[in-house]
């Protein structure tokens, strides 16, 4: 499996040269593009990030700004925040099935340390790829390797439940079933 698809990657950055833009392949060209108000932005701002929305003081502080970039620095100010951290380590323990009821199999303990351990790797800012390394990768005891609870947390242990579940939480792409 790993050849064939660095064999697909290397055709693909192959047939690219040097005039094309690897964007043209993924995003589609647009025209007449607006930017929403600031009002809107500041809203879906805050609840993509933060899952909350603005406080009235923080919204008046954003809407009555004439900084031309404050749309960057808002965006940097919510990723440097608690809040997000809170919000996607929550967003991450539903994926990762961190609960202690049925169907997952994790202890409490192992429940506490893997999401000490997602919210560690979000405040950390570890790159997606290393964290999925880390988590696919991982053996020991799942209370000292908190990251090992990946796998304790399928409730079927199977190669077939554990490939789909992986490809499916990974690269967002379902198997069809038969």
């Amino acid at each position: 499996m790993r050849i064939y698809l660095i064999a697909f990657v290397l055709f693909f950055l192959a047939t690219i040269t040097e005039a094309q833009n690897i964007n043209s392949f993924f995003v589609p060209k647009t025209e007449n593009v607006t930017l929403c108000s600031d009002e809107v932005f500041l809203r879906r701002a805050y609840l993509s990030v933060t899952g909350k929305l603005p406080k009235k003081d923080k919204a008046a502080e954003f809407l009555n700004s004439t900084d031309s970039d404050k749309r960057r620095k808002l965006i940097d100010k919510l990723l440097e925040s608690d809040e997000y951290i809170t919000y996607f380590g929550n967003l991450w323990g539903d994926m990762l099935r961190i609960k202690s009821e049925f169907p997952s199999n994790l202890w409490p303990n192992g429940v506490q340390a893997y999401n000490r351990w997602v919210h560690e790797k979000l405040t950390s800012n570890t790159p997606y790829d290393q964290l999925v390394s880390e988590l696919l990768l991982s053996k020991g005891s799942n209370f000292r390797v908190p990251e090992v609870n990946f796998f304790r947390a399928f409730p079927r242990k199977t190669p077939d439940n554990i490939y789909r579940n992986i490809q499916l939480l990974f690269l967002g792409n379902r198997k069809p079933t038969d």
